[in-house]
């Protein structure tokens, strides 16, 4: 099946119709001069990249590029084929759109026609992109958001006294019973989040990122009570060695090999949308940050 590989428009100056294009649409920029499209110009006689009668626009992964070729013959009458834009905010984009040269033809209820800077029409609806579209603005989840903060937070008050408690009342020696069966336990769920873990890998899906949090979380565990219930005993050595060499170095593994994973998916998500550069750290990046990136 055929699919489009590049809209070609016909200008009489095809450079400076380029930069607005490139400019306009999210992602798209000019293609570099190298040294070979030097030569491709200076073949044709042309010396400034200025006077290029054919350049490209290159486009983001997944979208048609575009090329500008000039023409002796002007335009004449309505264009057959235009673009239509979506865009996050309607007002500011066309404020911005004709600060590059754009011009606004009509107004309609659906959409705004305008005109690039040599006449060629296009229109930009007033309907948001569902792309581009805020999922935290859904009044559903923001109810359900503050609620889950006001749970988070009451949880940390009631903590706080909690620990205070324990610390003041708990003995220092106690006696328990089903020791086997809460190590034994302890010993399955890491076991079977070890599996799960693999299973995702295997199967590569985004649900590995969790359960390498998991599995690093139950190792963490494992070493902290291995270490403290044989603190003064003739095993306290074996236990800090275990943690310092196996658990604690697999579980700093494990939420590496996270970090690395949501790296690289926000990376991909970022040349989606056209966005250049390395990605932000986490702790600066939104829920939801794609709809953020133009």
């Amino acid at each position: 099946m055929a699919r489009i590989y590049e809209i070609t428009v016909d200008c009489r100056h095809p450079a400076s119709i380029a930069r607005f294009w490139a400019a306009a649409l999210n992602g798209y920029e000019i293609a570099p001069y190298d040294e070979a499209e030097l030569q491709r110009l200076r073949s044709l006689g042309v010396d400034d990249p200025q006077d290029d009668p054919t350049v490209r626009v290159l486009a983001p992964p997944g979208q048609p590029g575009m090329l500008f070729q000039r023409v002796p013959e002007p335009r004449a009458g309505k264009n057959r084929l235009h673009l239509d834009l979506r865009c996050g905010a309607f007002d500011p984009e066309v404020e911005r759109l004709t600060a590059l040269g754009a011009r606004v033809l009509a107004e309609h209820d659906a959409f705004t026609a305008l005109c690039d800077p040599e006449g060629n029409e296009f229109c930009l609806s007033r309907h948001a992109d569902p792309d581009r579209e805020d999922p935290l603005a859904d009044r559903s989840v923001q109810v359900r958001r503050r609620v889950g903060l006001v749970f988070m937070t009451g949880c940390c008050l009631v903590l706080i006294p909690w620990i205070v408690l324990l610390a003041v009342t708990l003995p220092q020696h106690y006696r328990a019973g089903e020791w086997g069966v809460a190590w034994t336990g302890l010993d399955i769920a890491e076991l079977l989040a070890f599996g799960a873990t693999a299973l995702a890998s295997l199967l590569r899906r985004q649900v590995m990122v969790p359960l390498m949090l998991v599995t690093a979380t139950l190792l963490c565990c494992d070493a902290w009570f291995d270490v403290t219930l044989s603190w003064g005993s003739s095993e306290a050595a074996a236990s800090v060695t275990d943690a310092l060499l196996i658990e604690l170095p697999i579980a700093v593994l494990m939420v590496a090999g996270a970090r690395r994973i949501t790296d690289r998916t926000v990376r991909a998500l970022m040349r989606r949308a056209g966005v250049q550069g390395p990605p932000p750290p986490l702790w600066r990046l939104r829920l939801i940050d794609v709809i953020g990136w133009d």
